[in-house]
C-alpha cells in the first residue's frame, strides 16, 4: 500500500507548487468570440456535461489531435505561427515557472462562492491525479494568494482583493447563473463552459463556467445530488482545460451507437422536419429527412438542437485530416452517460438509451451496454479521471521529462492512487482510479469474454472494486 500510495498525502499537488511559483503571471495576447459548451439542463441531464452552443459564424479552432478530441497543443500552434489567432487552446505558460501552466479561477460574487465552493473544490480533487503527470494546475487567481500565510483563498471573488491586487481578466469566471440569489425565478438551469484559453482577446470574463445545474435540485443538497453536481463540475473543468466529448470523436460509430429517437426533443424535431420545405432537407420520407438532420450541424441546430451534443465531430467541423492512434475511452470523464438527455417516454425497454456500447453479436445487452461518465458505474460519487483522460491532459500540458515518461505509460497502466484534500476546505480522502475501460480499433476481432468492447478485458490494476460487475456495472441506469 505504501508503494502504491507513494503520494500518501498529496494535499492538492498545486498547493505545493504555489509556494514556489506564487509570483507567476501569464502572457495574455488578443481575441474574438469564444465557442461555448451549453446545456439546457433538467434533472436527467445533471452530470452529463454540456453541449455545443453552435452559431452560424462558428470558427474551426477545434482540433482532433492524434490521441484525443479537444484543442490543439501549444507547441503545434506555435509551429504554425497561429497561437494569437485561436480562441481555443491550452492555458498559457507562466513566466518564471518552467514547464507549468495554471488554470486560474474566481467566483463572480459571494453568493456564487457560497453555493459552488465545495462543489468546485471536490471537482478540482477529481482532477488532482492529472497534476502528477502533466504540467497543469487548477487554482484560484494569483490575486487571491496571501504572501504572508503563503496560502490561496479558494473563495476567490473576482475583482479587487483585500491585498489591493485585482484578479486577472483572463481568469476562469465561475457563476451559479443566478441573477438574484434569493429570487428563484431569476435562476437559470443552463450550464455553459468555454473551451480552453482564448488567445485572440484581452476581454474580461471571456473564460467562464455558468453552472446552472445547481439550480435544478432542491436545497439543501442530498449527498447523491451533491455527488452528481461534483461530477458535472469536473466535466465542465475538462472543457475549460481544453477537452471535448469522447463520444463525439469522428470514429465513435465503431464503438457506440446513438439511439436518436430516445433523445429529448426527437418527437418535436420530427414534426418540424415533416412540415419543412423539401428543398432544405433531402430524403424521400420523414425518417430519411431525420437522418439528414442528424448528420448536418446547421440543420440540427435549426430542427433538433438537442442532437448536437451527440453528432460525431466530423459532422460538426472539418476533421478529415485528423486520425486516431489511441483506444476509445468508455471510462472518460468527458464521455456522456448512457442516460444523457434520455426521453423516458420514448421507450419502455431497459436496454435502450441515447448512448450504448456496440456489441460484437449486434445485440444490445442491458447488463453490459451501459456507459457512465468517469466510469462512475451508476454512482456519481465514484467518478474519476480515466488513465487516458490524464494522458490527454499531459499531451496538452507537458510537464517535466519524468512526468512525460510516466504519462506515456497510461492506458497500458492505470494511474496511482492518491490521498488528496484542500486544507481547511476538504478533509483528506483516498482517490483511487476506476478500472481501465477501453476498446481499440480491432476490438471486434478480439473482444473480452462478454463479447463486448472493453468488458471482461479491463485492466484491474488499482481497481476501485474487487469485482465491478457485482456493483451493477452496465445496468444502463446513469448516476
Amino acid at each position: 500500500m505504501a508503494n502504491q500510495c507513494r503520494k500518501a498525502l498529496a494535499l492538492l499537488f498545486l498547493c505545493v507548487l504555489v509556494f514556489v511559483c506564487n509570483a507567476c503571471h501569464s502572457y495574455t495576447p488578443k481575441s474574438g468570440h469564444l465557442q461555448t459548451q451549453t446545456a439546457l439542463s433538467d434533472e436527467s441531464n445533471i452530470g452529463q456535461g454540456s453541449n455545443h452552443d453552435l452559431r452560424a459564424d462558428e470558427d474551426d479552432d477545434l482540433s482532433l489531435d492524434r490521441r484525443w478530441y479537444g484543442v490543439e497543443d501549444l507547441e503545434a500552434l506555435r509551429a504554425e505561427q497561429s497561437l494569437n489567432k485561436v480562441g481555443h487552446a491550452p492555458w498559457p505558460m507562466q513566466l518564471d515557472c518552467g514547464n507549468h501552466q495554471w488554470l486560474r479561477y474566481c467566483f463572480i460574487d459571494e453568493d456564487a462562492a457560497d453555493n459552488l465552493l465545495l462543489i468546485l473544490a471536490h471537482a478540482i480533487l477529481i482532477w488532482t491525479p492529472a497534476f502528477e503527470y502533466a504540467g497543469l494546475s487548477i487554482q484560484p487567481d494569483t490575486a487571491c494568494f496571501d504572501p504572508e500565510t503563503k496560502v490561496y483563498d479558494y473563495r476567490c471573488i473576482c475583482g479587487t482583493q483585500k491585498n489591493g491586487r485585482k484578479t486577472s481578466g483572463d481568469a476562469l469566471l465561475i457563476t451559479d447563473n443566478r441573477e438574484e440569489n434569493d429570487k428563484p425565478e431569476t435562476w437559470s438551469t443552463v450550464t455553459e463552459s468555454t473551451l480552453g484559453y482564448d488567445y485572440r482577446s484581452d476581454k474580461k470574463e471571456r473564460h467562464h463556467i455558468y453552472f446552472g445545474h445547481i439550480n435544478v435540485f432542491p436545497q439543501p443538497l442530498s449527498d447523491g445530488n451533491f455527488n452528481m453536481l461534483v461530477r458535472s463540475m469536473a466535466h465542465e473543468l475538462g472543457h475549460a482545460i481544453g477537452l471535448e466529448h469522447e463520444h463525439q470523436r469522428p470514429d465513435r460509430d465503431k464503438y457506440v451507437s446513438v439511439v436518436w429517437f430516445t433523445i429529448q426533443g426527437y418527437g418535436a424535431a420530427k414534426k418540424k422536419v415533416q412540415s419543412a420545405l423539401a428543398a432544405e432537407i433531402s430524403g424521400n420520407d420523414v425518417n430519411a429527412k431525420m437522418r439528414t438532420v442528424i448528420n448536418d450541424m446547421r440543420l440540427a441546430n435549426k430542427y433538433f438542437p438537442e442532437a448536437i451534443q451527440f453528432i460525431a465531430g466530423d459532422k460538426l467541423q472539418d476533421h478529415a485530416d485528423f486520425f486516431y492512434d489511441d483506444d476509445y475511452d468508455f471510462g472518460s470523464l468527458m464521455h456522456y452517460d448512457s442516460n444523457a438527455y434520455f426521453d423516458s417516454a420514448s421507450t419502455k425497454r431497459d436496454n435502450v438509451r441515447p448512448l450504448v456500447r456496440q456489441m460484437v453479436t449486434g445485440k444490445v445487452q442491458a447488463e453490459v451496454s451501459g456507459i457512465f461518465m468517469g466510469g462512475s458505474d451508476g454512482d456519481a460519487g465514484r467518478a474519476r479521471l480515466s488513465a487516458l483522460d490524464i494522458k490527454r491532459v499531459a499531451r496538452l500540458y507537458p510537464g517535466t521529462d519524468e512526468q512525460q515518461r510516466k504519462a506515456e505509460k497510461l492506458g497500458k497502466e492505470n494511474w496511482e492512487p492518491f490521498v488528496v484534500g484542500i486544507p481547511g476546505l476538504v478533509e483528506p480522502i483516498e482517490m483511487r482510479p476506476n478500472p481501465i475501460d477501453t476498446a481499440g480499433a480491432d476490438w471486434k476481432n478480439s473482444p473480452g469474454p462478454n463479447g463486448v468492447a472493453g468488458k471482461g478485458a479491463v485492466i484491474m490494476q488499482y481497481a476501485a472494486a474487487e469485482n465491478p460487475t457485482e456493483k451493477g456495472e452496465g445496468t444502463g441506469k446513469a448516476g
